[in-house]
């Protein structure tokens, strides 16, 4: 503690004596150092330090440098790793040369990324696959045909976990039996570091203790009347659509004339019961508002009950708009009283898309004139899941009226948005640089309620 609290002394010294705006040319920035160069000395010196101590680097995290196990290091547990491993070299420079986010806290990543993607490739397909550690590991001993065993070796263990599907190949397996072996083979309680149930763990430490083996039953019976409630919800929620569509067609005709007639595009508790009951429908009303409001908003959506064509007619909205709007935009030339006019059709512009794909002015629209002019006009969502989401009374043609129920209409920005696969991996790339893991960020970013599951809103206030 008194290293770690000195060498913080230097590091607030450093900050105030460095810092970048007390010049009157402003800050200077430069990129960081790349990993072969001369300014990395420090971390290798670091590395050989804690390796000649633990072996290697997973085994020296989780037995000394990660002492919280949040998989990442502040600055305390750091200064205090160097200590127990008989680092002598420069702490301070060596965590400037690491903390190169300025976040104050380096990731296994930071240190090296060959041992860390390989144990965030493995907890990941553990958790992902079995559950967690715990439930991986009896796996790997189920495969053995030694359910009772409570330590495999290293070539049983690689074997095993390549059998079962662990997609980092035998390189990477053999990294994890590494970090994690004592003696020469690998014990349930070895992986207790990476499970993040704390009641797993501790029956991992001590499986044999009664008190835990009775939760352990008792959490099983848990677990299987929660999937026995899933696949009630399921159930119903299949059984109530299936009535719906039996009864009108299609799901958007249900939800336009019998669940939302108003057009106001979300329907509460009450009103679902109430429409129910007048459609006959003779399932448990309780049990599928629970299927149906998955977000506990207190109100159903379109989406929740036929997602594909919510997200058709969403995106269908969504180009209408802009094709409106880029008009519009084009005729603020013309004289003022035309500039109102598409001002006009801005505010209201299904009825415009409508008037511009009806070129004869017969009023309507039948799925073939439909298909050819939205495509001549650009849309290249799902016409004809569109088409007949829009046909209100299933006659085969649509009207302004059926365009008209979406002005009113504002759908989340997630419902119309097209994949973007580059971001994904971008965000990814985030996260593992940030948290060190997955699941770090979800723990702590993403469901911050602990409800295992993430709405629209904590998702966009999480990316922010």
């Amino acid at each position: 503690r008194t290293f770690a609290a000195s060498q913080a002394a230097r590091v607030r010294e450093l900050a105030i004596s460095s810092d970048p705006w007390d010049s009157d040319d402003g800050p200077e920035f430069s990129m960081p150092a790349s990993p072969g160069s001369s300014e990395r000395r420090h971390l290798k010196k670091f590395l050989q330090s804690i390796t000649g101590r633990y072996g290697n680097l997973i085994t020296a995290w989780r037995k000394s440098l990660d002492r919280n196990r949040d998989l990442v290091l502040s600055f305390d547990e750091f200064c205090i790793a160097c200590a127990k491993s008989g680092f002598d070299g420069d702490a301070v420079a060596l965590w400037q040369e690491l903390d190169l986010n300025k976040d104050d806290s380096i990731t296994m990543m930071e240190l090296d990324p060959v041992p860390a993607t390989a144990l965030e490739n493995f907890k990941e397909w553990a958790y992902e696959e079995f559950g967690g550690p715990k439930d991986m590991f009896e796996a790997v001993t189920a495969d053995l045909g030694r359910s009772s065993e409570r330590e495999v070796k290293r070539s049983e263990f690689i074997n095993a976990v390549l059998r079962l599907g662990f997609p980092g190949g035998e390189a990477q397996a053999a990294i994890i039996f590494e970090g994690f072996q004592h003696d020469g083979a690998l014990h349930l309680a070895g992986l207790e570091f990476l499970e993040e149930n704390p009641f797993k763990r501790s029956l991992m430490v001590n499986p044999d203790n009664p008190t835990f083996l009775r939760d352990a039953r008792l959490r099983q019976l848990t677990e299987q009347r929660r999937r026995a409630e899933y696949g009630k919800l399921r159930t119903i929620r299949k059984s109530f659509r299936e009535y719906l569509r039996a009864k009108f067609g299609n799901l958007l005709r249900a939800w336009r004339k019998a669940l939302d007639p108003t057009g106001e595009m979300q329907v509460s508790r009450q009103r679902l019961f109430q429409a129910a009951r007048q459609l006959g429908w003779s399932g448990d009303l309780k049990l599928l508002w629970k299927a149906l409001d998955t977000d506990n908003s207190g109100f159903t959506s379109l989406d929740e009950i036929d997602f594909p064509a919510a997200q058709a007619i969403a995106q269908f909205r969504h180009w209408a708009t802009n094709f409106v709007k880029t008009r519009a935009f084009r005729s603020r030339a013309r004289a003022s009283s035309v500039q109102v006019a598409d001002d006009l059709r801005a505010a209201k512009p299904m009825a415009h898309i409508f008037g511009s794909m009806d070129t004869g002015h017969h009023g309507r629209l039948t799925l073939p004139q439909f298909l050819t002019k939205a495509r001549e006009m650009g849309f290249r969502g799902e016409a004809h899941q569109v088409f007949h989401s829009l046909d209100l009374n299933g006659a085969g043609f649509v009207t302004v009226h059926d365009f008209s129920f979406l002005d009113g209409w504002h759908p989340p920005a997630w419902l119309y948005a097209a994949e973007d696969h580059e971001a994904v991996e971008e965000l990814k790339s985030i996260i593992l640089k940030k948290y060190g893991a997955m699941i770090q960020c979800w723990r702590r970013v993403l469901d911050v309620d602990g409800s295992n599951r993430v709405s629209w809103e904590e998702w966009t206030s999480a990316c922010k």
